[in-house]
C-alpha cells in the first residue's frame, strides 16, 4: 500500500517539476538572448507598433495605416518635426503669395495720397515659389497614400479631395506659366485654404462639428423666419394704415 502511494505521489509531482524546469530554462534562454544583444524581429516590430499606436493616441491621429516595419519607419519620419515644419512652411508661403501676385495693391504706405505704385514681384519668382510649395504637397499626398494604402484611400474623403485639389492647382499653374502670367483667372487661389484645413486635425474636427450643427441651426433659423413672417402679416392685417395718412404721405 505504501509503495502504491509513493508511486502515485511521484507521478503527481513529476509534471510540476518538469514544467518549472521548462519555465526556468526559457527564462534563462531569454535572458541570454537579451544579454547577447540578439532581439527577435517580431518583438522589435511589436514594440514599434506599440510606440506608434501610443503616439497616435496622444496626438489624436488616425490608426488606419500600414503597420509593417518599413511603413512605420516612414510614418514616424513623416510626423517628425522637420517634415511637419516643412509642410507648414509651404502652406504659409503659398498663402502669402496672394499679397504679391497680380493684381496686387501692396504698397509701402496705407495713405491713399502717398501710396505710390504697387510693388510688383517678378512672375518667375512667384511661379517658382508656388511650384516648390506644390511639389511639397505632391510628396505629402503621395506619402500619405503609401502609408494608408489604396483601399483606405477611397474611404478617406479628405485625402481624395487633397489629390483633386493638388492636381487642379498644378494644372492651373501650368496654364499660368505657359501664358507668361498674363492669364489673370487663377482659380487655384480659392482652393488654397483647403491646404490649411487638410493638415490640421483640429480644423477637420471644427468643420465636422459645423457640418453636424448646420442642419439643426438652419431648421431653427427657418422657424424664426417663418414666425417673423406670420406675425408681420398679422400685424399688417390688424393694424393697417389709415387712408388719410396714406394720402398725406403721398402728397409732396
Amino acid at each position: 500500500m505504501a509503495s502504491v502511494y509513493g508511486a502515485t505521489k511521484e507521478r503527481f509531482y513529476e509534471p510540476l517539476w518538469d514544467q518549472s524546469y521548462e519555465f526556468e530554462k526559457s527564462d534563462l534562454e531569454h535572458d541570454s538572448m537579451l544579454q547577447s544583444g540578439r532581439v527577435d524581429v517580431c518583438d522589435s516590430t511589436a514594440l514599434l507598433q506599440a510606440v506608434v499606436f501610443v503616439e497616435d493616441a496622444v496626438k489624436y491621429r488616425s490608426i488606419n495605416h500600414k503597420i509593417d516595419p518599413v511603413s512605420l519607419w516612414y510614418y514616424r519620419l513623416y510626423y517628425s518635426k522637420p517634415v511637419q515644419w516643412l509642410v507648414y512652411a509651404a502652406i504659409t508661403v503659398i498663402h502669402l503669395l496672394a499679397f504679391f501676385e497680380r493684381p496686387s495693391s501692396l504698397t509701402w504706405s496705407s495713405d491713399p495720397y502717398y501710396r505710390g505704385v504697387p510693388t510688383e514681384v517678378p512672375c518667375w519668382l512667384i511661379a517658382s515659389l508656388e511650384f516648390l510649395c506644390l511639389a511639397v504637397f505632391v510628396v505629402d499626398v503621395l506619402l500619405k497614400i503609401y502609408l494608408i494604402g489604396r483601399k483606405q484611400l477611397w474611404k478617406t474623403k479628405w485625402l481624395i479631395a487633397y489629390v483633386v485639389i493638388v492636381s487642379f492647382s498644378l494644372g492651373d499653374w501650368c496654364v499660368t506659366v505657359v501664358s507668361s502670367c498674363s492669364y489673370s483667372y487663377r482659380f487655384r487661389r480659392i482652393l488654397r485654404p483647403f491646404f490649411l484645413l487638410q493638415n490640421s486635425s483640429l480644423m477637420k474636427k471644427t468643420m465636422r462639428s459645423i457640418k453636424n450643427t448646420v442642419p439643426k441651426v438652419l431648421s431653427v433659423l427657418c422657424m424664426v423666419m417663418l414666425h417673423v413672417f406670420i406675425f408681420s402679416v398679422c400685424g399688417m392685417i390688424l393694424f393697417p394704415k389709415h387712408p388719410e395718412a396714406i394720402h398725406k404721405v403721398e402728397e409732396p
